[in-house]
């Protein structure tokens, strides 16, 4: 692990050398890193989308790093996803905290405005981390186009995967639940307007 790759016990592994960063002194004092490239963001268009037929709304932003100038669109949820996985790759970093969560408002203008300003500050403090920035984590986050960014771990898949097929179900009941209300309200309908003409 970690403590052997520190204590030099693991000298077999290859890094490449795209991975490899160079610290240099300056001044005989200051450490800086060599030739670190960040990673500027910039996030507009707030969206507010719906799913479950409209039981759920969310707010979706879209990302356009300077890099590739690809716009991908993300949701809170997928900014959340992003904060662990960066926990979880980097347990020796300190990774910023995310903008805090709402309950109450987060479908106001001013909160959304905000929460996209905080978002925008908080992924560009990220492009900003010579490490971090040009990880493959971030590079999945900020490029993959796809309703959310996959899991990497088994365990998260088979979660996914399982809401996933629950929400299916959960879209396909309620189909038939609108089909069935709206086949009632018909033959109903149908039976006043047959009772009044008699």
């Amino acid at each position: 692990g970690a403590e052997d790759f520190i204590l030099g016990k693991e000298k077999d592994q290859a890094i490449a050398v795209g991975e490899t960063i160079t610290i240099v002194t300056t001044n005989n004092i200051d450490l800086v890193w060599q030739n670190a490239q960040s990673i500027s963001v910039e996030i507009t268009e707030p969206i507010k989308k719906q799913k479950f037929k409209g039981m759920k709304s969310f707010m979706s932003y879209h990302i356009t790093p300077h890099t590739t100038n690809l716009t991908v669109e993300r949701r809170y949820k997928q900014f959340d996803w992003f904060h662990d996985r960066l926990g979880e790759k980097f347990p020796c970093l300190i990774i910023p905290p995310l903008p805090e969560k709402a309950v109450v408002g987060k479908f106001q203008e001013e909160f959304i405005e905000q929460r996209r300003d905080k978002l925008e500050n908080w992924l560009n403090r990220i492009g900003r981390h010579p490490i971090i920035a040009h990880s493959t984590v971030t590079r999945h986050f900020l490029t993959v186009k796809c309703e959310a960014p996959l899991p990497d771990t088994l365990a998260s898949e088979s979660y996914v995967g399982s809401f996933s097929t629950f929400s299916k179900k959960m879209e396909s009941n309620l189909d038939r639940l609108v089909k069935y209300l709206t086949s009632t309200i018909t033959s109903r309908d149908k039976m006043l307007t047959y009772s009044a003409s008699l």
